[in-house]
């Protein structure tokens, strides 16, 4: 399950820059927040203005991409990042770490994905990355590095943390363990009835046996208290 959903994640940051590529990027509101990108002002139109003098500039797939990943981490603790080769860097918080330069490398002998489970500040995660290409959307803001059109860019990357799916199924556990201590309660019930009432069975068995045979031995002794007189009478007889 655990990797049909970061699947999904990654997916989603797929289509996401896919759009934006389409778009060759989007104007927004310069502030703080997103100021105008210094490797995008060789670009004639980075920053407009609109007919109310609001100035807009011009926010890259990357860039996009990039502020909605830490978004993202915060709201849902999902990481996500597109990264390159340390001497291909438009923005330095882009630096691959030692496992995503691995990655990196082994799409340059033409693996196309990487995906295991690694500590992240000493938590499991779910790391996956996959290899990033230039398209003709990425040639207006990279062609001035050299890029030519599908040449390898660098990665993208997320990694999902395992410690929700962990408590998920020990809670999993939890519940089938404890399902099947009452099943094993109902059957030990079920069988302690059924053995108490085959021994109660037998008990009135022979309690009956027992009274069958009292009475029986009862009516033998009424019968010999009757034989008696003349049992007594024919010894007389035999006496004289």
């Amino acid at each position: 399950m655990c990797s049909s959903d970061l699947a999904a994640h990654f997916n989603k940051d797929k289509a996401l820059r896919h759009w934006a590529t389409s778009h060759g990027g989007v104007y927004v509101p310069a502030d703080e927040r997103t100021p105008p990108n210094p490797r995008l002002s060789h670009l004639p139109e980075q920053n407009v203005l609109t007919p109310s003098g609001k100035q807009l500039t011009l926010m890259n797939p990357a860039y996009m991409l990039r502020q909605m990943m830490n978004d993202y981490e915060e709201l849902y603790g999902v990481k996500g990042k597109i990264t390159t080769f340390p001497d291909k860097l438009f923005y330095q918080g882009n630096m691959p770490d030692p496992w995503e330069l691995s990655a990196l490398n082994s799409f340059l002998e033409g693996k196309n994905e990487v995906a295991e489970v690694v500590d992240i500040n000493d938590k499991p995660h779910f790391r996956l990355m996959r290899p990033l290409f230039i398209q003709n959307g990425c040639i207006k803001c990279h062609g001035v590095q050299g890029y030519q059109l599908g040449d390898l860019r660098g990665g993208v990357g997320i990694a999902v943390p395992m410690q929700p799916y962990e408590e998920s199924e020990h809670a999993g556990m939890r519940t089938r363990n404890i399902s099947f201590l009452l099943l094993w309660l109902l059957v030990f019930l079920l069988l302690a009835f059924y053995y108490l009432r085959s021994v109660k069975h037998a008990q009135d068995q022979f309690l009956a046996q027992e009274m069958q045979l009292l009475a029986q031995e009862s009516t033998h002794k009424q019968r010999m208290e009757a034989l008696k007189p003349l049992i007594r009478w024919l010894a007389r007889d035999i006496i004289k």
